[in-house]
């Protein structure tokens, strides 16, 4: 369960991250006038937007994960016994 919990984590921190990126791009580029008028105020907002961003990727990403590998497997099953089912009914 710990590695587990580790693989998780670590998939969410790195998704975290380039979503964080992401996520202080458009705050910064989204409003250059601000920039222009209070670049610190505005900078600063976006890396507490990114940092947000990173932290809950981070804690909540072994759930994410592990939901969307179990949904692959599900999907995956359903889509197998469609494509049987179809095959069989010609």
């Amino acid at each position: 369960m710990n590695i587990a919990l580790l693989i998780g984590t670590s998939v969410g921190a790195v998704i975290g991250l380039l979503h964080a990126f992401h996520v202080y791009r458009k705050q910064v580029g989204e409003f250059p006038s601000a920039l222009v008028e209070r670049p610190v105020a505005t900078r600063g907002y976006a890396v507490y937007s990114a940092f947000w961003t990173f932290f809950l990727w981070t804690v909540f990403g072994s759930y994410v994960f592990f939901l969307w590998v179990i949904s692959v497997i599900v999907y995956s099953i359903y889509k197998a016994i469609r494509l049987l089912s179809a095959g069989s009914a010609t």
